[in-house]
């Protein structure tokens, strides 16, 4: 009677595999049945090697440094696990990781056994036992803000490939049902009667959105279409200078925190709160966001739901430098050599081959995260804001100038959507609520998918964006075009602390 194990001692029930179990009849139809060779091999591909250049704004240096690999049965229990780590085990990580050469390792003896499921990155200990689907992915440990390579990655084979009645060759290294490597397998007691291969796709369990650039249209013009009296609807144009809040956070919600991979079951929604007064003290309000779960305390921190600038009682202006000029606009953030605004969020995958990257939008997350970016504008600094013409833009500027002083009440019903409401806090927001291709014909939003970066290249905010909260208004909601690529993991960090 042998008993194997990879790494740890398991439980006696996950301990006793026998070796007379070569010639115990397995019930009919069982896919486990049987003591099986099996040879895997990693699809890295677009996950860890960029398959688009990166221009110079963005690294493009993968974080994986380690991997587990996981023996299964058809029900998922765990009967085998083996963790490979780059630190420690170079030789055997150039076997699996390489891109040419024997980059295939071998695992022999396995009993009970019909899956391969690989996850890279994990931050907690190999499990020895159990069920796959205990392996949950956590947002509160992929931050966004800092350097951390430490982003689940997950993938699987769940139909094993039958390769004959011999080993495949070319393998990097061959192991025994222990974790053990041996030199010969052919001479090993151990040696399987039947041989699989496993071809493994490993995807991150995160997608991510990067802002480059933010910006305010300090000068300039905007449309208005108001149906007055009983006269049909009409686009009035509406020209303003003087707007400068000032950026003081950039929120996220409409997320969920948790996902369990293999079957895509997500947890700890994080929605977007319908009523005012939602942020304080820098902090989303958890008394606000939900009654019912205290999910605030894992994912209402900077780098996750949130970069905020809120210090001694007073908010302060989100980056460091003052706003650069760029014609009649106020810029922020530009991001270059690296830098970005990222936030990190879950989306789930239906299928852990790679076949199949959409996903139905689920109740609660139609359109995927919501993006709110929150300026101090006091009274004082309101008084430079003005709206200067307002006009009939069919008829143009000359013709269809509607005068403050004759036409006031036309005149004030068409600014209303270019004037600044007031509040108690002084704070505003401009909200994100969907992403456009970056075609610029094409209005479709875009859909959220797993495994993909969006990056945003400039969230232009107007007088017309701000709201007095991170309800769901259209008129102060921001539409933005993004470029969409294959996930990439890639380190980058805004330019402030």
């Amino acid at each position: 009677m042998k008993h194997y194990s990879l790494l740890a001692a398991l439980t006696a029930a996950t301990l006793v595999l026998a070796g007379c179990n070569k010639e115990t009849p397995a019930p009919a139809g069982d896919p486990d049945a049987g003591v099986k060779s099996v040879t895997l091999s990693l699809n890295w591909g677009k996950l860890t090697k960029a398959q688009v250049t990166p221009d110079d704004n963005w690294a493009a240096k993968a974080g994986i440094t380690r991997i587990d690999i996981y023996f299964t049965t058809a029900s998922d229990a765990i009967r085998y696990s083996k963790r490979i780590d780059s630190n420690t085990d170079a030789t055997l990580w150039d076997n699996i990781t390489g891109e040419t050469g024997n980059n295939r390792i071998r695992f022999i003896g396995l009993t009970n056994v019909s899956r391969v499921y690989v996850v890279a990155n994990d931050s907690e200990a190999i499990r020895t036992e159990g069920n796959i689907s205990d392996i949950t992915a956590d947002l509160a440990n992929m931050y966004g803000s800092k350097n951390n390579t430490d982003v689940l990655y997950f993938g699987g084979d769940e139909d094993l490939t039958p390769i004959g009645n011999e080993p495949a060759d070319n393998v990097g290294a061959t192991f025994d049902e222990t974790g053990a490597s041996i030199s010969d397998p052919e001479s090993d007691e151990s040696m399987s009667s039947q041989y699989y291969s496993a071809d493994v796709d490993i995807r991150p369990a995160i997608s991510r959105l990067e802002i480059g650039k933010i910006a305010i249209q300090n000068t300039g013009s905007g449309e208005v279409s108001v149906q007055y009296n009983n006269d049909p609807e009409k686009t009035y144009v509406v020209e303003y200078n003087g707007f400068q809040p000032e950026l003081v956070g950039i929120y996220m919600s409409n997320f969920y925190g948790t996902l369990t991979p293999v079957n895509a079951t997500l947890g700890n929604y994080f929605p977007t709160p319908e009523e005012t007064g939602v942020i304080s003290a820098g902090l989303w309000d958890n008394n606000k966001i939900n009654k019912t779960d205290d999910i605030a305390a894992a994912y209402n921190q900077d780098g996750i739901t949130l970069y905020s600038n809120y210090a001694t009682g007073n908010y302060s202006a989100l980056f460091a430098n003052a706003p650069g000029t760029e014609g009649d606009k106020y810029v922020y953030f530009n991001g270059n050599n690296t830098t970005c605004v990222p936030f990190n969020f879950i989306v789930p995958f239906n299928h852990l081959d790679g076949s199949d990257m959409n996903i139905p939008a689920e109740s609660g997350f139609a359109g995927g995260p919501k993006f709110h970016f929150q300026f101090y504008y006091p009274a004082d600094a309101q008084e430079s804001y003005t709206i200067t013409k307002i006009y009939d833009k069919a008829l143009g500027e000359v013709d269809g100038n509607v005068d403050p002083v004759d036409d006031a009440e036309l005149y004030n019903t068409v600014a209303a959507a270019f004037t600044i409401p007031a509040t108690e806090d002084d704070l505003y927001y401009a909200n994100v609520t969907s992403f456009l291709p970056e075609d610029e014909g094409d209005d479709t939003p875009v859909d959220i998918e797993p495994n993909t970066i969006y990056r945003m290249g400039e969230v232009l905010v107007t007088p017309s964006n701000i709201g007095t909260g991170t309800v769901k208004i259209t008129k102060y909601n921001i539409i933005v075009r993004v470029e969409i690529i294959d996930y990439n993991q890639i380190n980058v960090r805004p330019s402030f602390d």
